[in-house]
C-alpha cells in the first residue's frame, strides 16, 4: 500500500554511446504534445589525461505516447532497469563543445513514479578532448532539447540548454548535485520570519583528488540561465567589418545555385543554400533564371536578418549594414566599395530598413532609400514595452531605448517594371520590399499599401503599386512578350502584397532588359536581364564589407551605433512569425535537433541538401550565418592584460558560430571569410554582460537569485504565485574554476503553517479539494554525537536507551559519518495530519484523535541514491515508515548525499462504491536530505600510556593493562598475542572487557574501548630473564560485501620484560629463614647482604624487596665454572640464580652482571693476584689473563 517511493539507483549504470557528426535518424511523436523535461543535471570527472567521463541526470514525464518511453511496467511504461531512448519535441543531445556530438542519448531508468507521472535516468558517457581546454578557455559541453514542462509559470514549453564548463588545468573533477526533480517549498515557509520568502537548499559536493582521506571541498554557486546566453557586445562607437570580396567571387556565386560545380567546396555542395555566393546574391538582388529559362528564377528571392539590440539613447543608431570597410579611406567606385546593400536603423520609435541604389548609369549619385516601421503601430508591442513588469528595472514607456528588443528584418525582391518609363529594351527591372518585427510583433509602416478599386484583397493583405493605375496584376510583372509589356507598361502593374509588407523600393540593383553585357563604364549596379551564366556577372557591390554598428555607404555621411548587440542571424528565405517565435528566444547551432531539423540545412526527399528558391522560400529556410558575440567566439585586443572572457575589455575579431568547420573537412576557406575585423582605429567593441531582466532568452531572470555564492540556497525574490517554477543554477569548486549546471522545478504550495497542528494546512481547495495538510518527513537512527563537532553525528550500534530521534536534528547540510565496510541503517517516517483538528486531541497527548490510516497514505520519493543502498517497502500506511540500509565501499569515499520527500495520497471514499472514489492531488514535503561522510575503516589503536618497558622482581607481580580502541563506534577491537610471539614462562592474559576509564588518551572512543591484562609473577629462577613478547590490537575489517575490502586492521604495542637479579619481593608472613631456603643460602649470609633489616628473626612485611645475592660483574675470559668454583658455589646454584646464562663451560661477556652468593667456607683463598705486589692496574690484568 502506499504511494510508491521512488528508489534511484545505480550511480554507475554506463550506457556505452556512439558519436555521431550527423543525424543518422529523427525522433518523432511529440510534436503535439507539451514539454516533458523536468530536471537535468552535467557533472563529470576526469579518468586519465584529456579523457573525461560525463554523467548525464535527466527525468521526464513518464506517461508520453512515444515508443522511445514504453517499457516493462504493467502500465507498459518504463520502471526501474529498462532503458529509454531520450526524446521530445527537439531530441535531446549532447554537445562536447569540439565539434563532437552526441545525437542519441539512452538513459537507465532509476527511477519513477506512477503518481507524480515521472521517471528519472542517467547516462554515463566518456570523451577525450585533444587538450585540457580550449585555448586557454573552458570547453563548453552542452545538453540541449526541446521542451520544458508545460505545467511552468515560467519557461513553460521552452527548449533548455544546460553546459558544463571543462578545464582539466583547474579542476579533474566537477561538483556532484543531489536534489529531487520536484522540489516542493510551502508558500509561507517560516512565519517567524520577517520575509517569509521562499527559499530551496540545494546540496552539492566535491571531493578534493590527492588526498587521503579524500575531503570535500567548499563550492562556489552562482544563478544562471535557463540558456547559455552567453554575453553581448558593446558598440560605442566602434563597429566590425567583414570584407564581402569572397562572397562574390565568381566561384561562390556559381556554387550558390550549382552545387556540382567543381569549385564547390565539399560542405557547401552538401548544402548549397548556405554558400557565400547566395548571401552576395541576395544583397544585390540577383534573382534570375539563366537565358535558356529566364522565367524559371533560381535563388532565393528573399532573406532574413534577426538579432537583439539594446539603444543607449533616443537617436538610437545603424545596427547593421554594407558599406566601406574598416581601413578603406576613399572609394572611387562607390557601386563596387560602398554601396549600402541592406540598412537597418533602429531608434527609439522605428526601425527604419532599406539600401541605397544608383540615381544614374555612371554610379555617382546614389539615393538612401529606406522604409519606417513605428513601434506605436502594434498596440501589443507598446503594451509590453510598457509593462515593468516584462521589462524590469528599464523605461517604464513604449520606447525602445534601454531595453533589449528582438528585431526581425525579412526583403524580398520582385520582379517588375520601373515607374520610370524608358523604351522597351532598356527598362529598370528589380524591386524590394520590407517586413520587421520586433520581439515577434509585426510592425506596420506609416504609408500603408492599398487596396485597389475593385480588387479582393486576401487575408488581410494590400495591392502595392509600381505605377499610380489601379490595375491589379498577378505576382510578379516580369513577361517576354512584348505586346503584353506594352499593356503593363500602358495600365501600371501591381503585386499583391502580405500583410505588414512595404510598398516595393526600387533596388538596389538596375537592369537593362535583352542586353547580354552590360558596358564596362556602367558603375550603377546594373545587369543584363538574360546573362548567359545565369547570374549578374559584374562589379555591383564586390568590394562592400559587412558592418555591425556603422553605415559608411555611398548616399550620406558615416554615423556610428552606440548599444549593446548578441546573436544576430542571417537566413537564406523568408522567417514566417511562427518561425521567428519559436527561436528568438533561445540559442541555435548547426546539427541542433533531429526533430526540429538542423537550422544550417533543408534536406530534400532524398536526403540531399535543397536549395531555397521561389517554390519554398516562404517555408523554408536555412541559417547562413550567425554571430553570437560571445566572448568564447572573440579574440581580445590585448590578451595578456585584458582577456576576452573579462566584461569590458576590447575585441580584435569577432568569430561566428556559424559556419564552423565541419569535422574531418580539410577546407576552410569560405568558412574563415565569415569572421568580423573590429576597426582598429575607432576600437569600441567590447565585452558587455547580456540581458539580465528576464527578456532575451528567459522570463524572470530576477525571480529568484543565490544570495550567498559559498552556500547552495536559492530564495525567491518576491513571493510569487502557487505553481511549479524552473530554477537554473551552476557550481564550482571555487569562484573562477569551472562550473555544472542543474535544472531543477520548484512547486510553489500555497500553504500556512498551523501552530495548532505544527503542520502546513494547504489553502487551495480548487487543487486540493480534501487534502488538508502538507506531509512530514523525520529520520530516525542509531547515532551519537561527536564532542569534537557539533555539526556532526557518527552511526553506532543500537543499544537500550540509545536517543534515535536525535538523527532528526543532523540531515543536510550537516553530517553523518560513517565508514566504509560498515553497514548504516536509517529509517524514514513519513506522517500526515489529515483526520486531526488539533495535535492537543492526538491520543499520545490525551485526546481521541489520530492520523487518518485508512484513507491516507504516505510514500516517499527518493533522490539519486548509491547503487549499492536498499530501501524496504514502505510499511504502514500514516504515519509510514521505510528503511534505507547501505554498506558504502572504498570508492565511496567522501559526501554522499541522498535527498527524499514525503508525499501524501488521500482517497474520498463513496457510498456508492469503489468505482466511485475520489483521489484527491498528492502534496509533497520540504526536501530533506541525508548527508553521509565516508571516511576509510580507521586502524584500531593502543592507548599512549601503555609502557613499552616493564622491570620486574621475583615474587612480585608485574601487569600489562592493554588499552586499545577503534574510531569506528560500529566497528570492535580484539587484543591477542601475534602469532609469532608468546607469553614469558608463567605469564597469563586476562580476558578481555570494555573499557571505559583508565585511559590516558583523552581522544579514544568510549563505544568500543576495551582493555586486556597481562599478569606475570617472576619465579625463583627467573632473575636475569630478559625477553618481548608483542600484541596486536584487531578489528574486523567490515562486511564482505565490499569484496576483496574486507581486511582486517591491526596495530602492534610490543613490550620488553627484565627481571633484576639478586632481589625477591617477600610474600605475606616469611622470613629470612624460609627465604634462605628458597635460594640455599644460609640465613646469615642472607642478613649480611640486607643491612636494613636490623634483626634476623623479626618478621618483614610483604613484597618487602630483600637481596640474595651480590652482584658481580665479569672480567675478562672468565668462565661460570670457575667463577662458582672460586666463590663456592655450584655450578647449579648459579644458574638458579641467573636464568640468562649459558653452558656451564661458556664463556662470559666482560661485564655481565651475575647474581652470585659466595661462601667463604668453600671458596677459594687464594686468586690470581696472591702474593704479587702491585704496581698498576694494568699488571693486574696481565696477571690474570696471563699476557
Amino acid at each position: 500500500g502506499g504511494v510508491m517511493a521512488r528508489i534511484l539507483g545505480a550511480l554507475l549504470c554506463v550506457a556505452v554511446l556512439a558519436l555521431s557528426l550527423t543525424p543518422a535518424y529523427a525522433l518523432f511523436g511529440l510534436e503535439g504534445s507539451g514539454g516533458t523535461f523536468r530536471y537535468g543535471h552535467v557533472h563529470y570527472r576526469a579518468l586519465d589525461e584529456n579523457l573525461v567521463e560525463f554523467t548525464i541526470e535527466a527525468a521526464y514525464t513518464r506517461k508520453v505516447d512515444t515508443s522511445y518511453f514504453y517499457g516493462t511496467a504493467l502500465d507498459g511504461f518504463a520502471q526501474l532497469g529498462d532503458k529509454i531512448t531520450m526524446t521530445g519535441r527537439e531530441t535531446p543531445q549532447f554537445d562536447f563543445g569540439d565539434n563532437k556530438l552526441l545525437t542519441k542519448l539512452t538513459m537507465d531508468v532509476m527511477s519513477y513514479s506512477v503518481r507524480e507521472n515521472f521517471v528519472m535516468g542517467r547516462v554515463v558517457v566518456q570523451h577525450r578532448y585533444d587538450t585540457p581546454n580550449n585555448a586557454g578557455n573552458p570547453w563548453l559541453a552542452k545538453f540541449t532539447g526541446c521542451c520544458r514542462s508545460s505545467e511552468l509559470l515560467n519557461n513553460g514549453d521552452q527548449p533548455w540548454e544546460l553546459i558544463a564548463q571543462v578545464d582539466l588545468s583547474k579542476a579533474s573533477a566537477s561538483p556532484r548535485v543531489s536534489v529531487l526533480p520536484v522540489v516542493s517549498v510551502p508558500m509561507e515557509p517560516d512565519l517567524q520570519s520577517s520575509q517569509r520568502l521562499p527559499k530551496v537548499t540545494i546540496p552539492a559536493t566535491i571531493t578534493v583528488g590527492g588526498e587521503d582521506p579524500p575531503r570535500t571541498a567548499a563550492l562556489h554557486w552562482t544563478k544562471d540561465n535557463p540558456f547559455d546566453v552567453g554575453n553581448a557586445a558593446s558598440f560605442q562607437n566602434g563597429f566590425t567589418s567583414l570584407s564581402l570580396a569572397p562572397f562574390f567571387d565568381k566561384d561562390a556565386i556559381k556554387c550558390c545555385t550549382n552545387r556540382a560545380a567543381a569549385e564547390c567546396a565539399q560542405w557547401v555542395k552538401d548544402n548549397p543554400s548556405v554558400s557565400p555566393g547566395c548571401f552576395a546574391r541576395l544583397l544585390t538582388t540577383d534573382y534570375q533564371g539563366p537565358a535558356t529559362a529566364p522565367d524559371a528564377a533560381t535563388g532565393s528571392p528573399a532573406f532574413t536578418v534577426e538579432g537583439w539590440v539594446q539603444i543607449q539613447n533616443p537617436q538610437g543608431g545603424v545596427v547593421m549594414s554594407t558599406g566601406k570597410a574598416a581601413g578603406r579611406h576613399t572609394c572611387t567606385n562607390k557601386g563596387s566599395c560602398q554601396v549600402a546593400l541592406i540598412y537597418i536603423e533602429v531608434n527609439a520609435t522605428h526601425v527604419t530598413v532599406g539600401h541605397e541604389h544608383a540615381l544614374d548609369d555612371a554610379g555617382m549619385e546614389w539615393e538612401l532609400n529606406t522604409v519606417a516601421f513605428a513601434v506605436s503601430s502594434n498596440a501589443q508591442l507598446v503594451a509590453q514595452l510598457s509593462d515593468d513588469g516584462f521589462y524590469l528595472n528599464s523605461n517604464k514607456d513604449s520606447t525602445l531605448v534601454g531595453k533589449f528588443v528582438h528585431v526581425t528584418v525579412i526583403r524580398k525582391s520582385l520582379v517588375g517594371p520601373s515607374h520610370l518609363e524608358k523604351t522597351d529594351n532598356e527598362r529598370e527591372f528589380w524591386f524590394s520590399t520590407y517586413k520587421v518585427y520586433i520581439n515577434g510583433f509585426m510592425l506596420e509602416v506609416a504609408k500603408f499599401p492599398f487596396c485597389a478599386s475593385g480588387a479582393v484583397c486576401s487575408n488581410g493583405a494590400r495591392y502595392g503599386g509600381f505605377a499610380s493605375k489601379d490595375i491589379v496584376a498577378t505576382q510578379g510583372c516580369y513577361v517576354q512578350n512584348t505586346a503584353v509589356l506594352d499593356m503593363k507598361r500602358d495600365n501600371g502593374c501591381k503585386v499583391e502584397l502580405t500583410i505588414g509588407e512595404s510598398n516595393p523600393v526600387p533596388g538596389p540593383r538596375r537592369a537593362k532588359v535583352r542586353i547580354a553585357v552590360v558596358p564596362a563604364d556602367d558603375l550603377s549596379g546594373r545587369c543584363s536581364l538574360l546573362p548567359a551564366q545565369g547570374f549578374c556577372n559584374d562589379n555591383f557591390g564586390n568590394e562592400t564589407a559587412l558592418l555591425f554598428g556603422a553605415y559608411r555607404g555611398a548616399a550620406g555621411d558615416e554615423s556610428y551605433f552606440s548599444g549593446l548587440l548578441d546573436e544576430w542571424r542571417i537566413w537564406n528565405g523568408e522567417r514566417s512569425r511562427s518561425d521567428i517565435l519559436n527561436a528568438y528566444r533561445r540559442p541555435i547551432y548547426p546539427g541542433m535537433s533531429d526533430n526540429y531539423g538542423d537550422p544550417t540545412i533543408v534536406i530534400d526527399a532524398n536526403g540531399q541538401g535543397k536549395l531555397i528558391e521561389p517554390s519554398n522560400y516562404q517555408t523554408m529556410t536555412a541559417l547562413i550565418a550567425l554571430y553570437s558575440f560571445d566572448w568564447s567566439k572573440s579574440t581580445a585586443t590585448d590578451p595578456d592584460s585584458c582577456p576576452a572572457s573579462v566584461v569590458g575589455c576590447m575585441y580584435s575579431k569577432i568569430i561566428p558560430t556559424f559556419p564552423v568547420k565541419p569535422a574531418a573537412m580539410a577546407d576552410i576557406t569560405w568558412v574563415t571569410y565569415w569572421t568580423a575585423h573590429v576597426d582598429v582605429t575607432r576600437k569600441g567593441v567590447k565585452h558587455e554582460l547580456t540581458d539580465s531582466s528576464g527578456v532575451m532568452f528567459f522570463k524572470g531572470g530576477s525571480l529568484y537569485q543565490v544570495l550567498d555564492p559559498s552556500k547552495g540556497v536559492v530564495t525567491f525574490q518576491s513571493r510569487p504565485a502557487p505553481g511549479k517554477y524552473q530554477v537554473t543554477v551552476q557550481v564550482a569548486a571555487k569562484q573562477g574554476h569551472p562550473s555544472v549546471p542543474v535544472d531543477f522545478i520548484v512547486d510553489i504550495v500555497d500553504s500556512i503553517y498551523d501552530n495548532e497542528q505544527l503542520a502546513y494546512t494547504l489553502n487551495d481547495k480548487t487543487k486540493f479539494p480534501f487534502n488538508d495538510y502538507i506531509p512530514s518527513l523525520s529520520f530516525k537512527a542509531p547515532v551519537a554525537a561527536l564532542s569534537d563537532d557539533m555539526s556532526m553525528v557518527e552511526f553506532v550500534n543500537r543499544a537500550a536507551g540509545l536517543d534515535l530521534d536525535l538523527y532528526d536534528s543532523y540531515s543536510y547540510p550537516k553530517k553523518a559519518r560513517a565508514f566504509a565496510g560498515f553497514g548504516v541503517e536509517v529509517t524514514i517516517v513519513g506522517l500526515d495530519y489529515q483526520g486531526v483538528q488539533a495535535r492537543n486531541l492526538l491520543v499520545e497527548n490525551g485526546g481521541d484523535q489520530q492520523p487518518d490510516h485508512a484513507n491516507s497514505k504516505v510514500g516517499f520519493s527518493i533522490g539519486p541514491a548509491p547503487d549499492s543502498a536498499r530501501f524496504t517497502s514502505v510499511k504502514d500506511t500514516n504515519p509510514s515508515e521505510m528503511v534505507m540500509s547501505w554498506t558504502p565501499c572504498a570508492s565511496e569515499l567522501g559526501a554522499t548525499i541522498v535527498c527524499m520527500d514525503a508525499v501524501d495520497y488521500h482517497i474520498l471514499r463513496s457510498a456508492n462504491g469503489p468505482i466511485e472514489d475520489k483521489v484527491d492531488n498528492p502534496a509533497s514535503s520540504n526536501m530533506r536530505c541525508l548527508n553521509f561522510k565516508v571516511e576509510k575503516d580507521p586502524v584500531p589503536q593502543f592507548d599512549m600510556g601503555i609502557p613499552e618497558t616493564l622491570i620486574l622482581i621475583i615474587g612480585r607481580e608485574g601487569k600489562i593493562e592493554l588499552r586499545a580502541w577503534d574510531d569506528n563506534c560500529l566497528d570492535s577491537v580484539q587484543i591477542d598475542l601475534i602469532s609469532n610471539s608468546s607469553l614469558p614462562p608463567g605469564a597469563v592474559l586476562d580476558a578481555q572487557a570494555p573499557m571505559g576509564t583508565g585511559f590516558v588518551n583523552t581522544n579514544r572512543r568510549l563505544c568500543t574501548s576495551v582493555m586486556r591484562t597481562m599478569r606475570w609473577t617472576p619465579s625463583m629462577k627467573m632473575g636475569g630473564f630478559k625477553g618481548s613478547t608483542c600484541f596486536s590490537a584487531r578489528d574486523t575489517g567490515g562486511s564482505h560485501s565490499c569484496g576483496a575490502e574486507a581486511v582486517a586492521h591491526t596495530s602492534q604495542h610490543c613490550v620488553k620484560f627484565e627481571v633484576q637479579r639478586c632481589k625477591y619481593a617477600l610474600q605475606m608472613d616469611q622470613q629470612l629463614q624460609e627465604i634462605s631456603a628458597l635460594f640455599g643460602v644460609d640465613w646469615m649470609r642472607l642478613w649480611s647482604l640486607n643491612m636494613d633489616i636490623t634483626h634476623p628473626d623479626y618478621v618483614v612485611y610483604n613484597q618487602q624487596v630483600v637481596m640474595v645475592g651480590h652482584l658481580y660483574k665479569v672480567a675478562p675470559n672468565e668462565r661460570m665454572d670457575r667463577i662458582a668454583h672460586r666463590l663456592g658455589m655450584s655450578v647449579q646454584q648459579l644458574r638458579d640464580l641467573n636464568y640468562d646464562v649459558a653452558a656451564s663451560d661458556a664463556l662470559l661477556q666482560p661485564g655481565q652482571e651475575l647474581c652470585v652468593v659466595p661462601n667463604s667456607c668453600t671458596g677459594l683463598k687464594d686468586t690470581f693476584y696472591s702474593g704479587m705486589v702491585y704496581k698498576d692496574d694494568k699488571f693486574y690484568a696481565a696477571s690474570k689473563t696471563g699476557q
